[in-house]
């Protein structure tokens, strides 16, 4: 595992001079438990992703975000294979240029870049959600965008709407 990132959500404040909230450091213990929760739930996303349990990676990398944690690099890779397996193109494409920003290399640009050139950003709406259906007259061949469109489909079929990369 590469180097790991802490950012941490400081939650105590300090009244300020004229009363106003001021944020206080974390103590050097809170930020050894942080990390020491950081380095659990990486490990987790990890694991997980190399046994293709999407969902639950999924889960693992929201629960670095309710603790205030920012994802490292390969969290947010793992993430956004996962999201990408699911079919959310969107999700994936923002995870891996936030992972880009992080530390660019080829696979991830590649990744990005073939994102690019086989999605478009779309936006659908039906007026009356109520028994709304997404068709196509054929399904694409390459997974990801089959993924993509059953992602859109499902979506659509719930909530009578969509946005995202198709």
């Amino acid at each position: 595992m590469g180097p790991i990132l802490l950012l941490v959500a400081v939650q105590s404040v300090q009244a300020g001079i004229f009363g106003a909230p001021r944020p206080v450091a974390p103590t050097e213990e809170e930020l050894q438990v942080l990390e020491a929760e950081h380095v659990r739930l990486s490990e987790d996303i990890e694991q997980l992703a190399s046994r293709q349990l999407w969902p639950a990676v999924i889960r693992r990398f929201e629960d670095l975000g309710k603790r205030g944690i920012v994802p490292g690099r390969q969290d947010l890779v793992h993430a956004a294979a996962a999201a990408r397996a699911l079919g959310d193109m969107l999700t994936a494409y923002e995870r891996l240029t936030t992972a880009v920003r992080l530390e660019a290399d080829r696979d991830l640009l590649e990744a990005i870049s073939a994102i690019d050139n086989n999605f478009g950003h779309v936006e659908l709406v039906a007026h009356n959600p109520k028994g709304t259906e997404l068709t196509f007259d054929e399904m694409p061949f390459d997974p990801d965008q089959r993924m993509a469109v059953e992602a859109a489909q499902e979506r659509v079929r719930k909530e009578g709407a969509f946005t995202g990369l198709l």
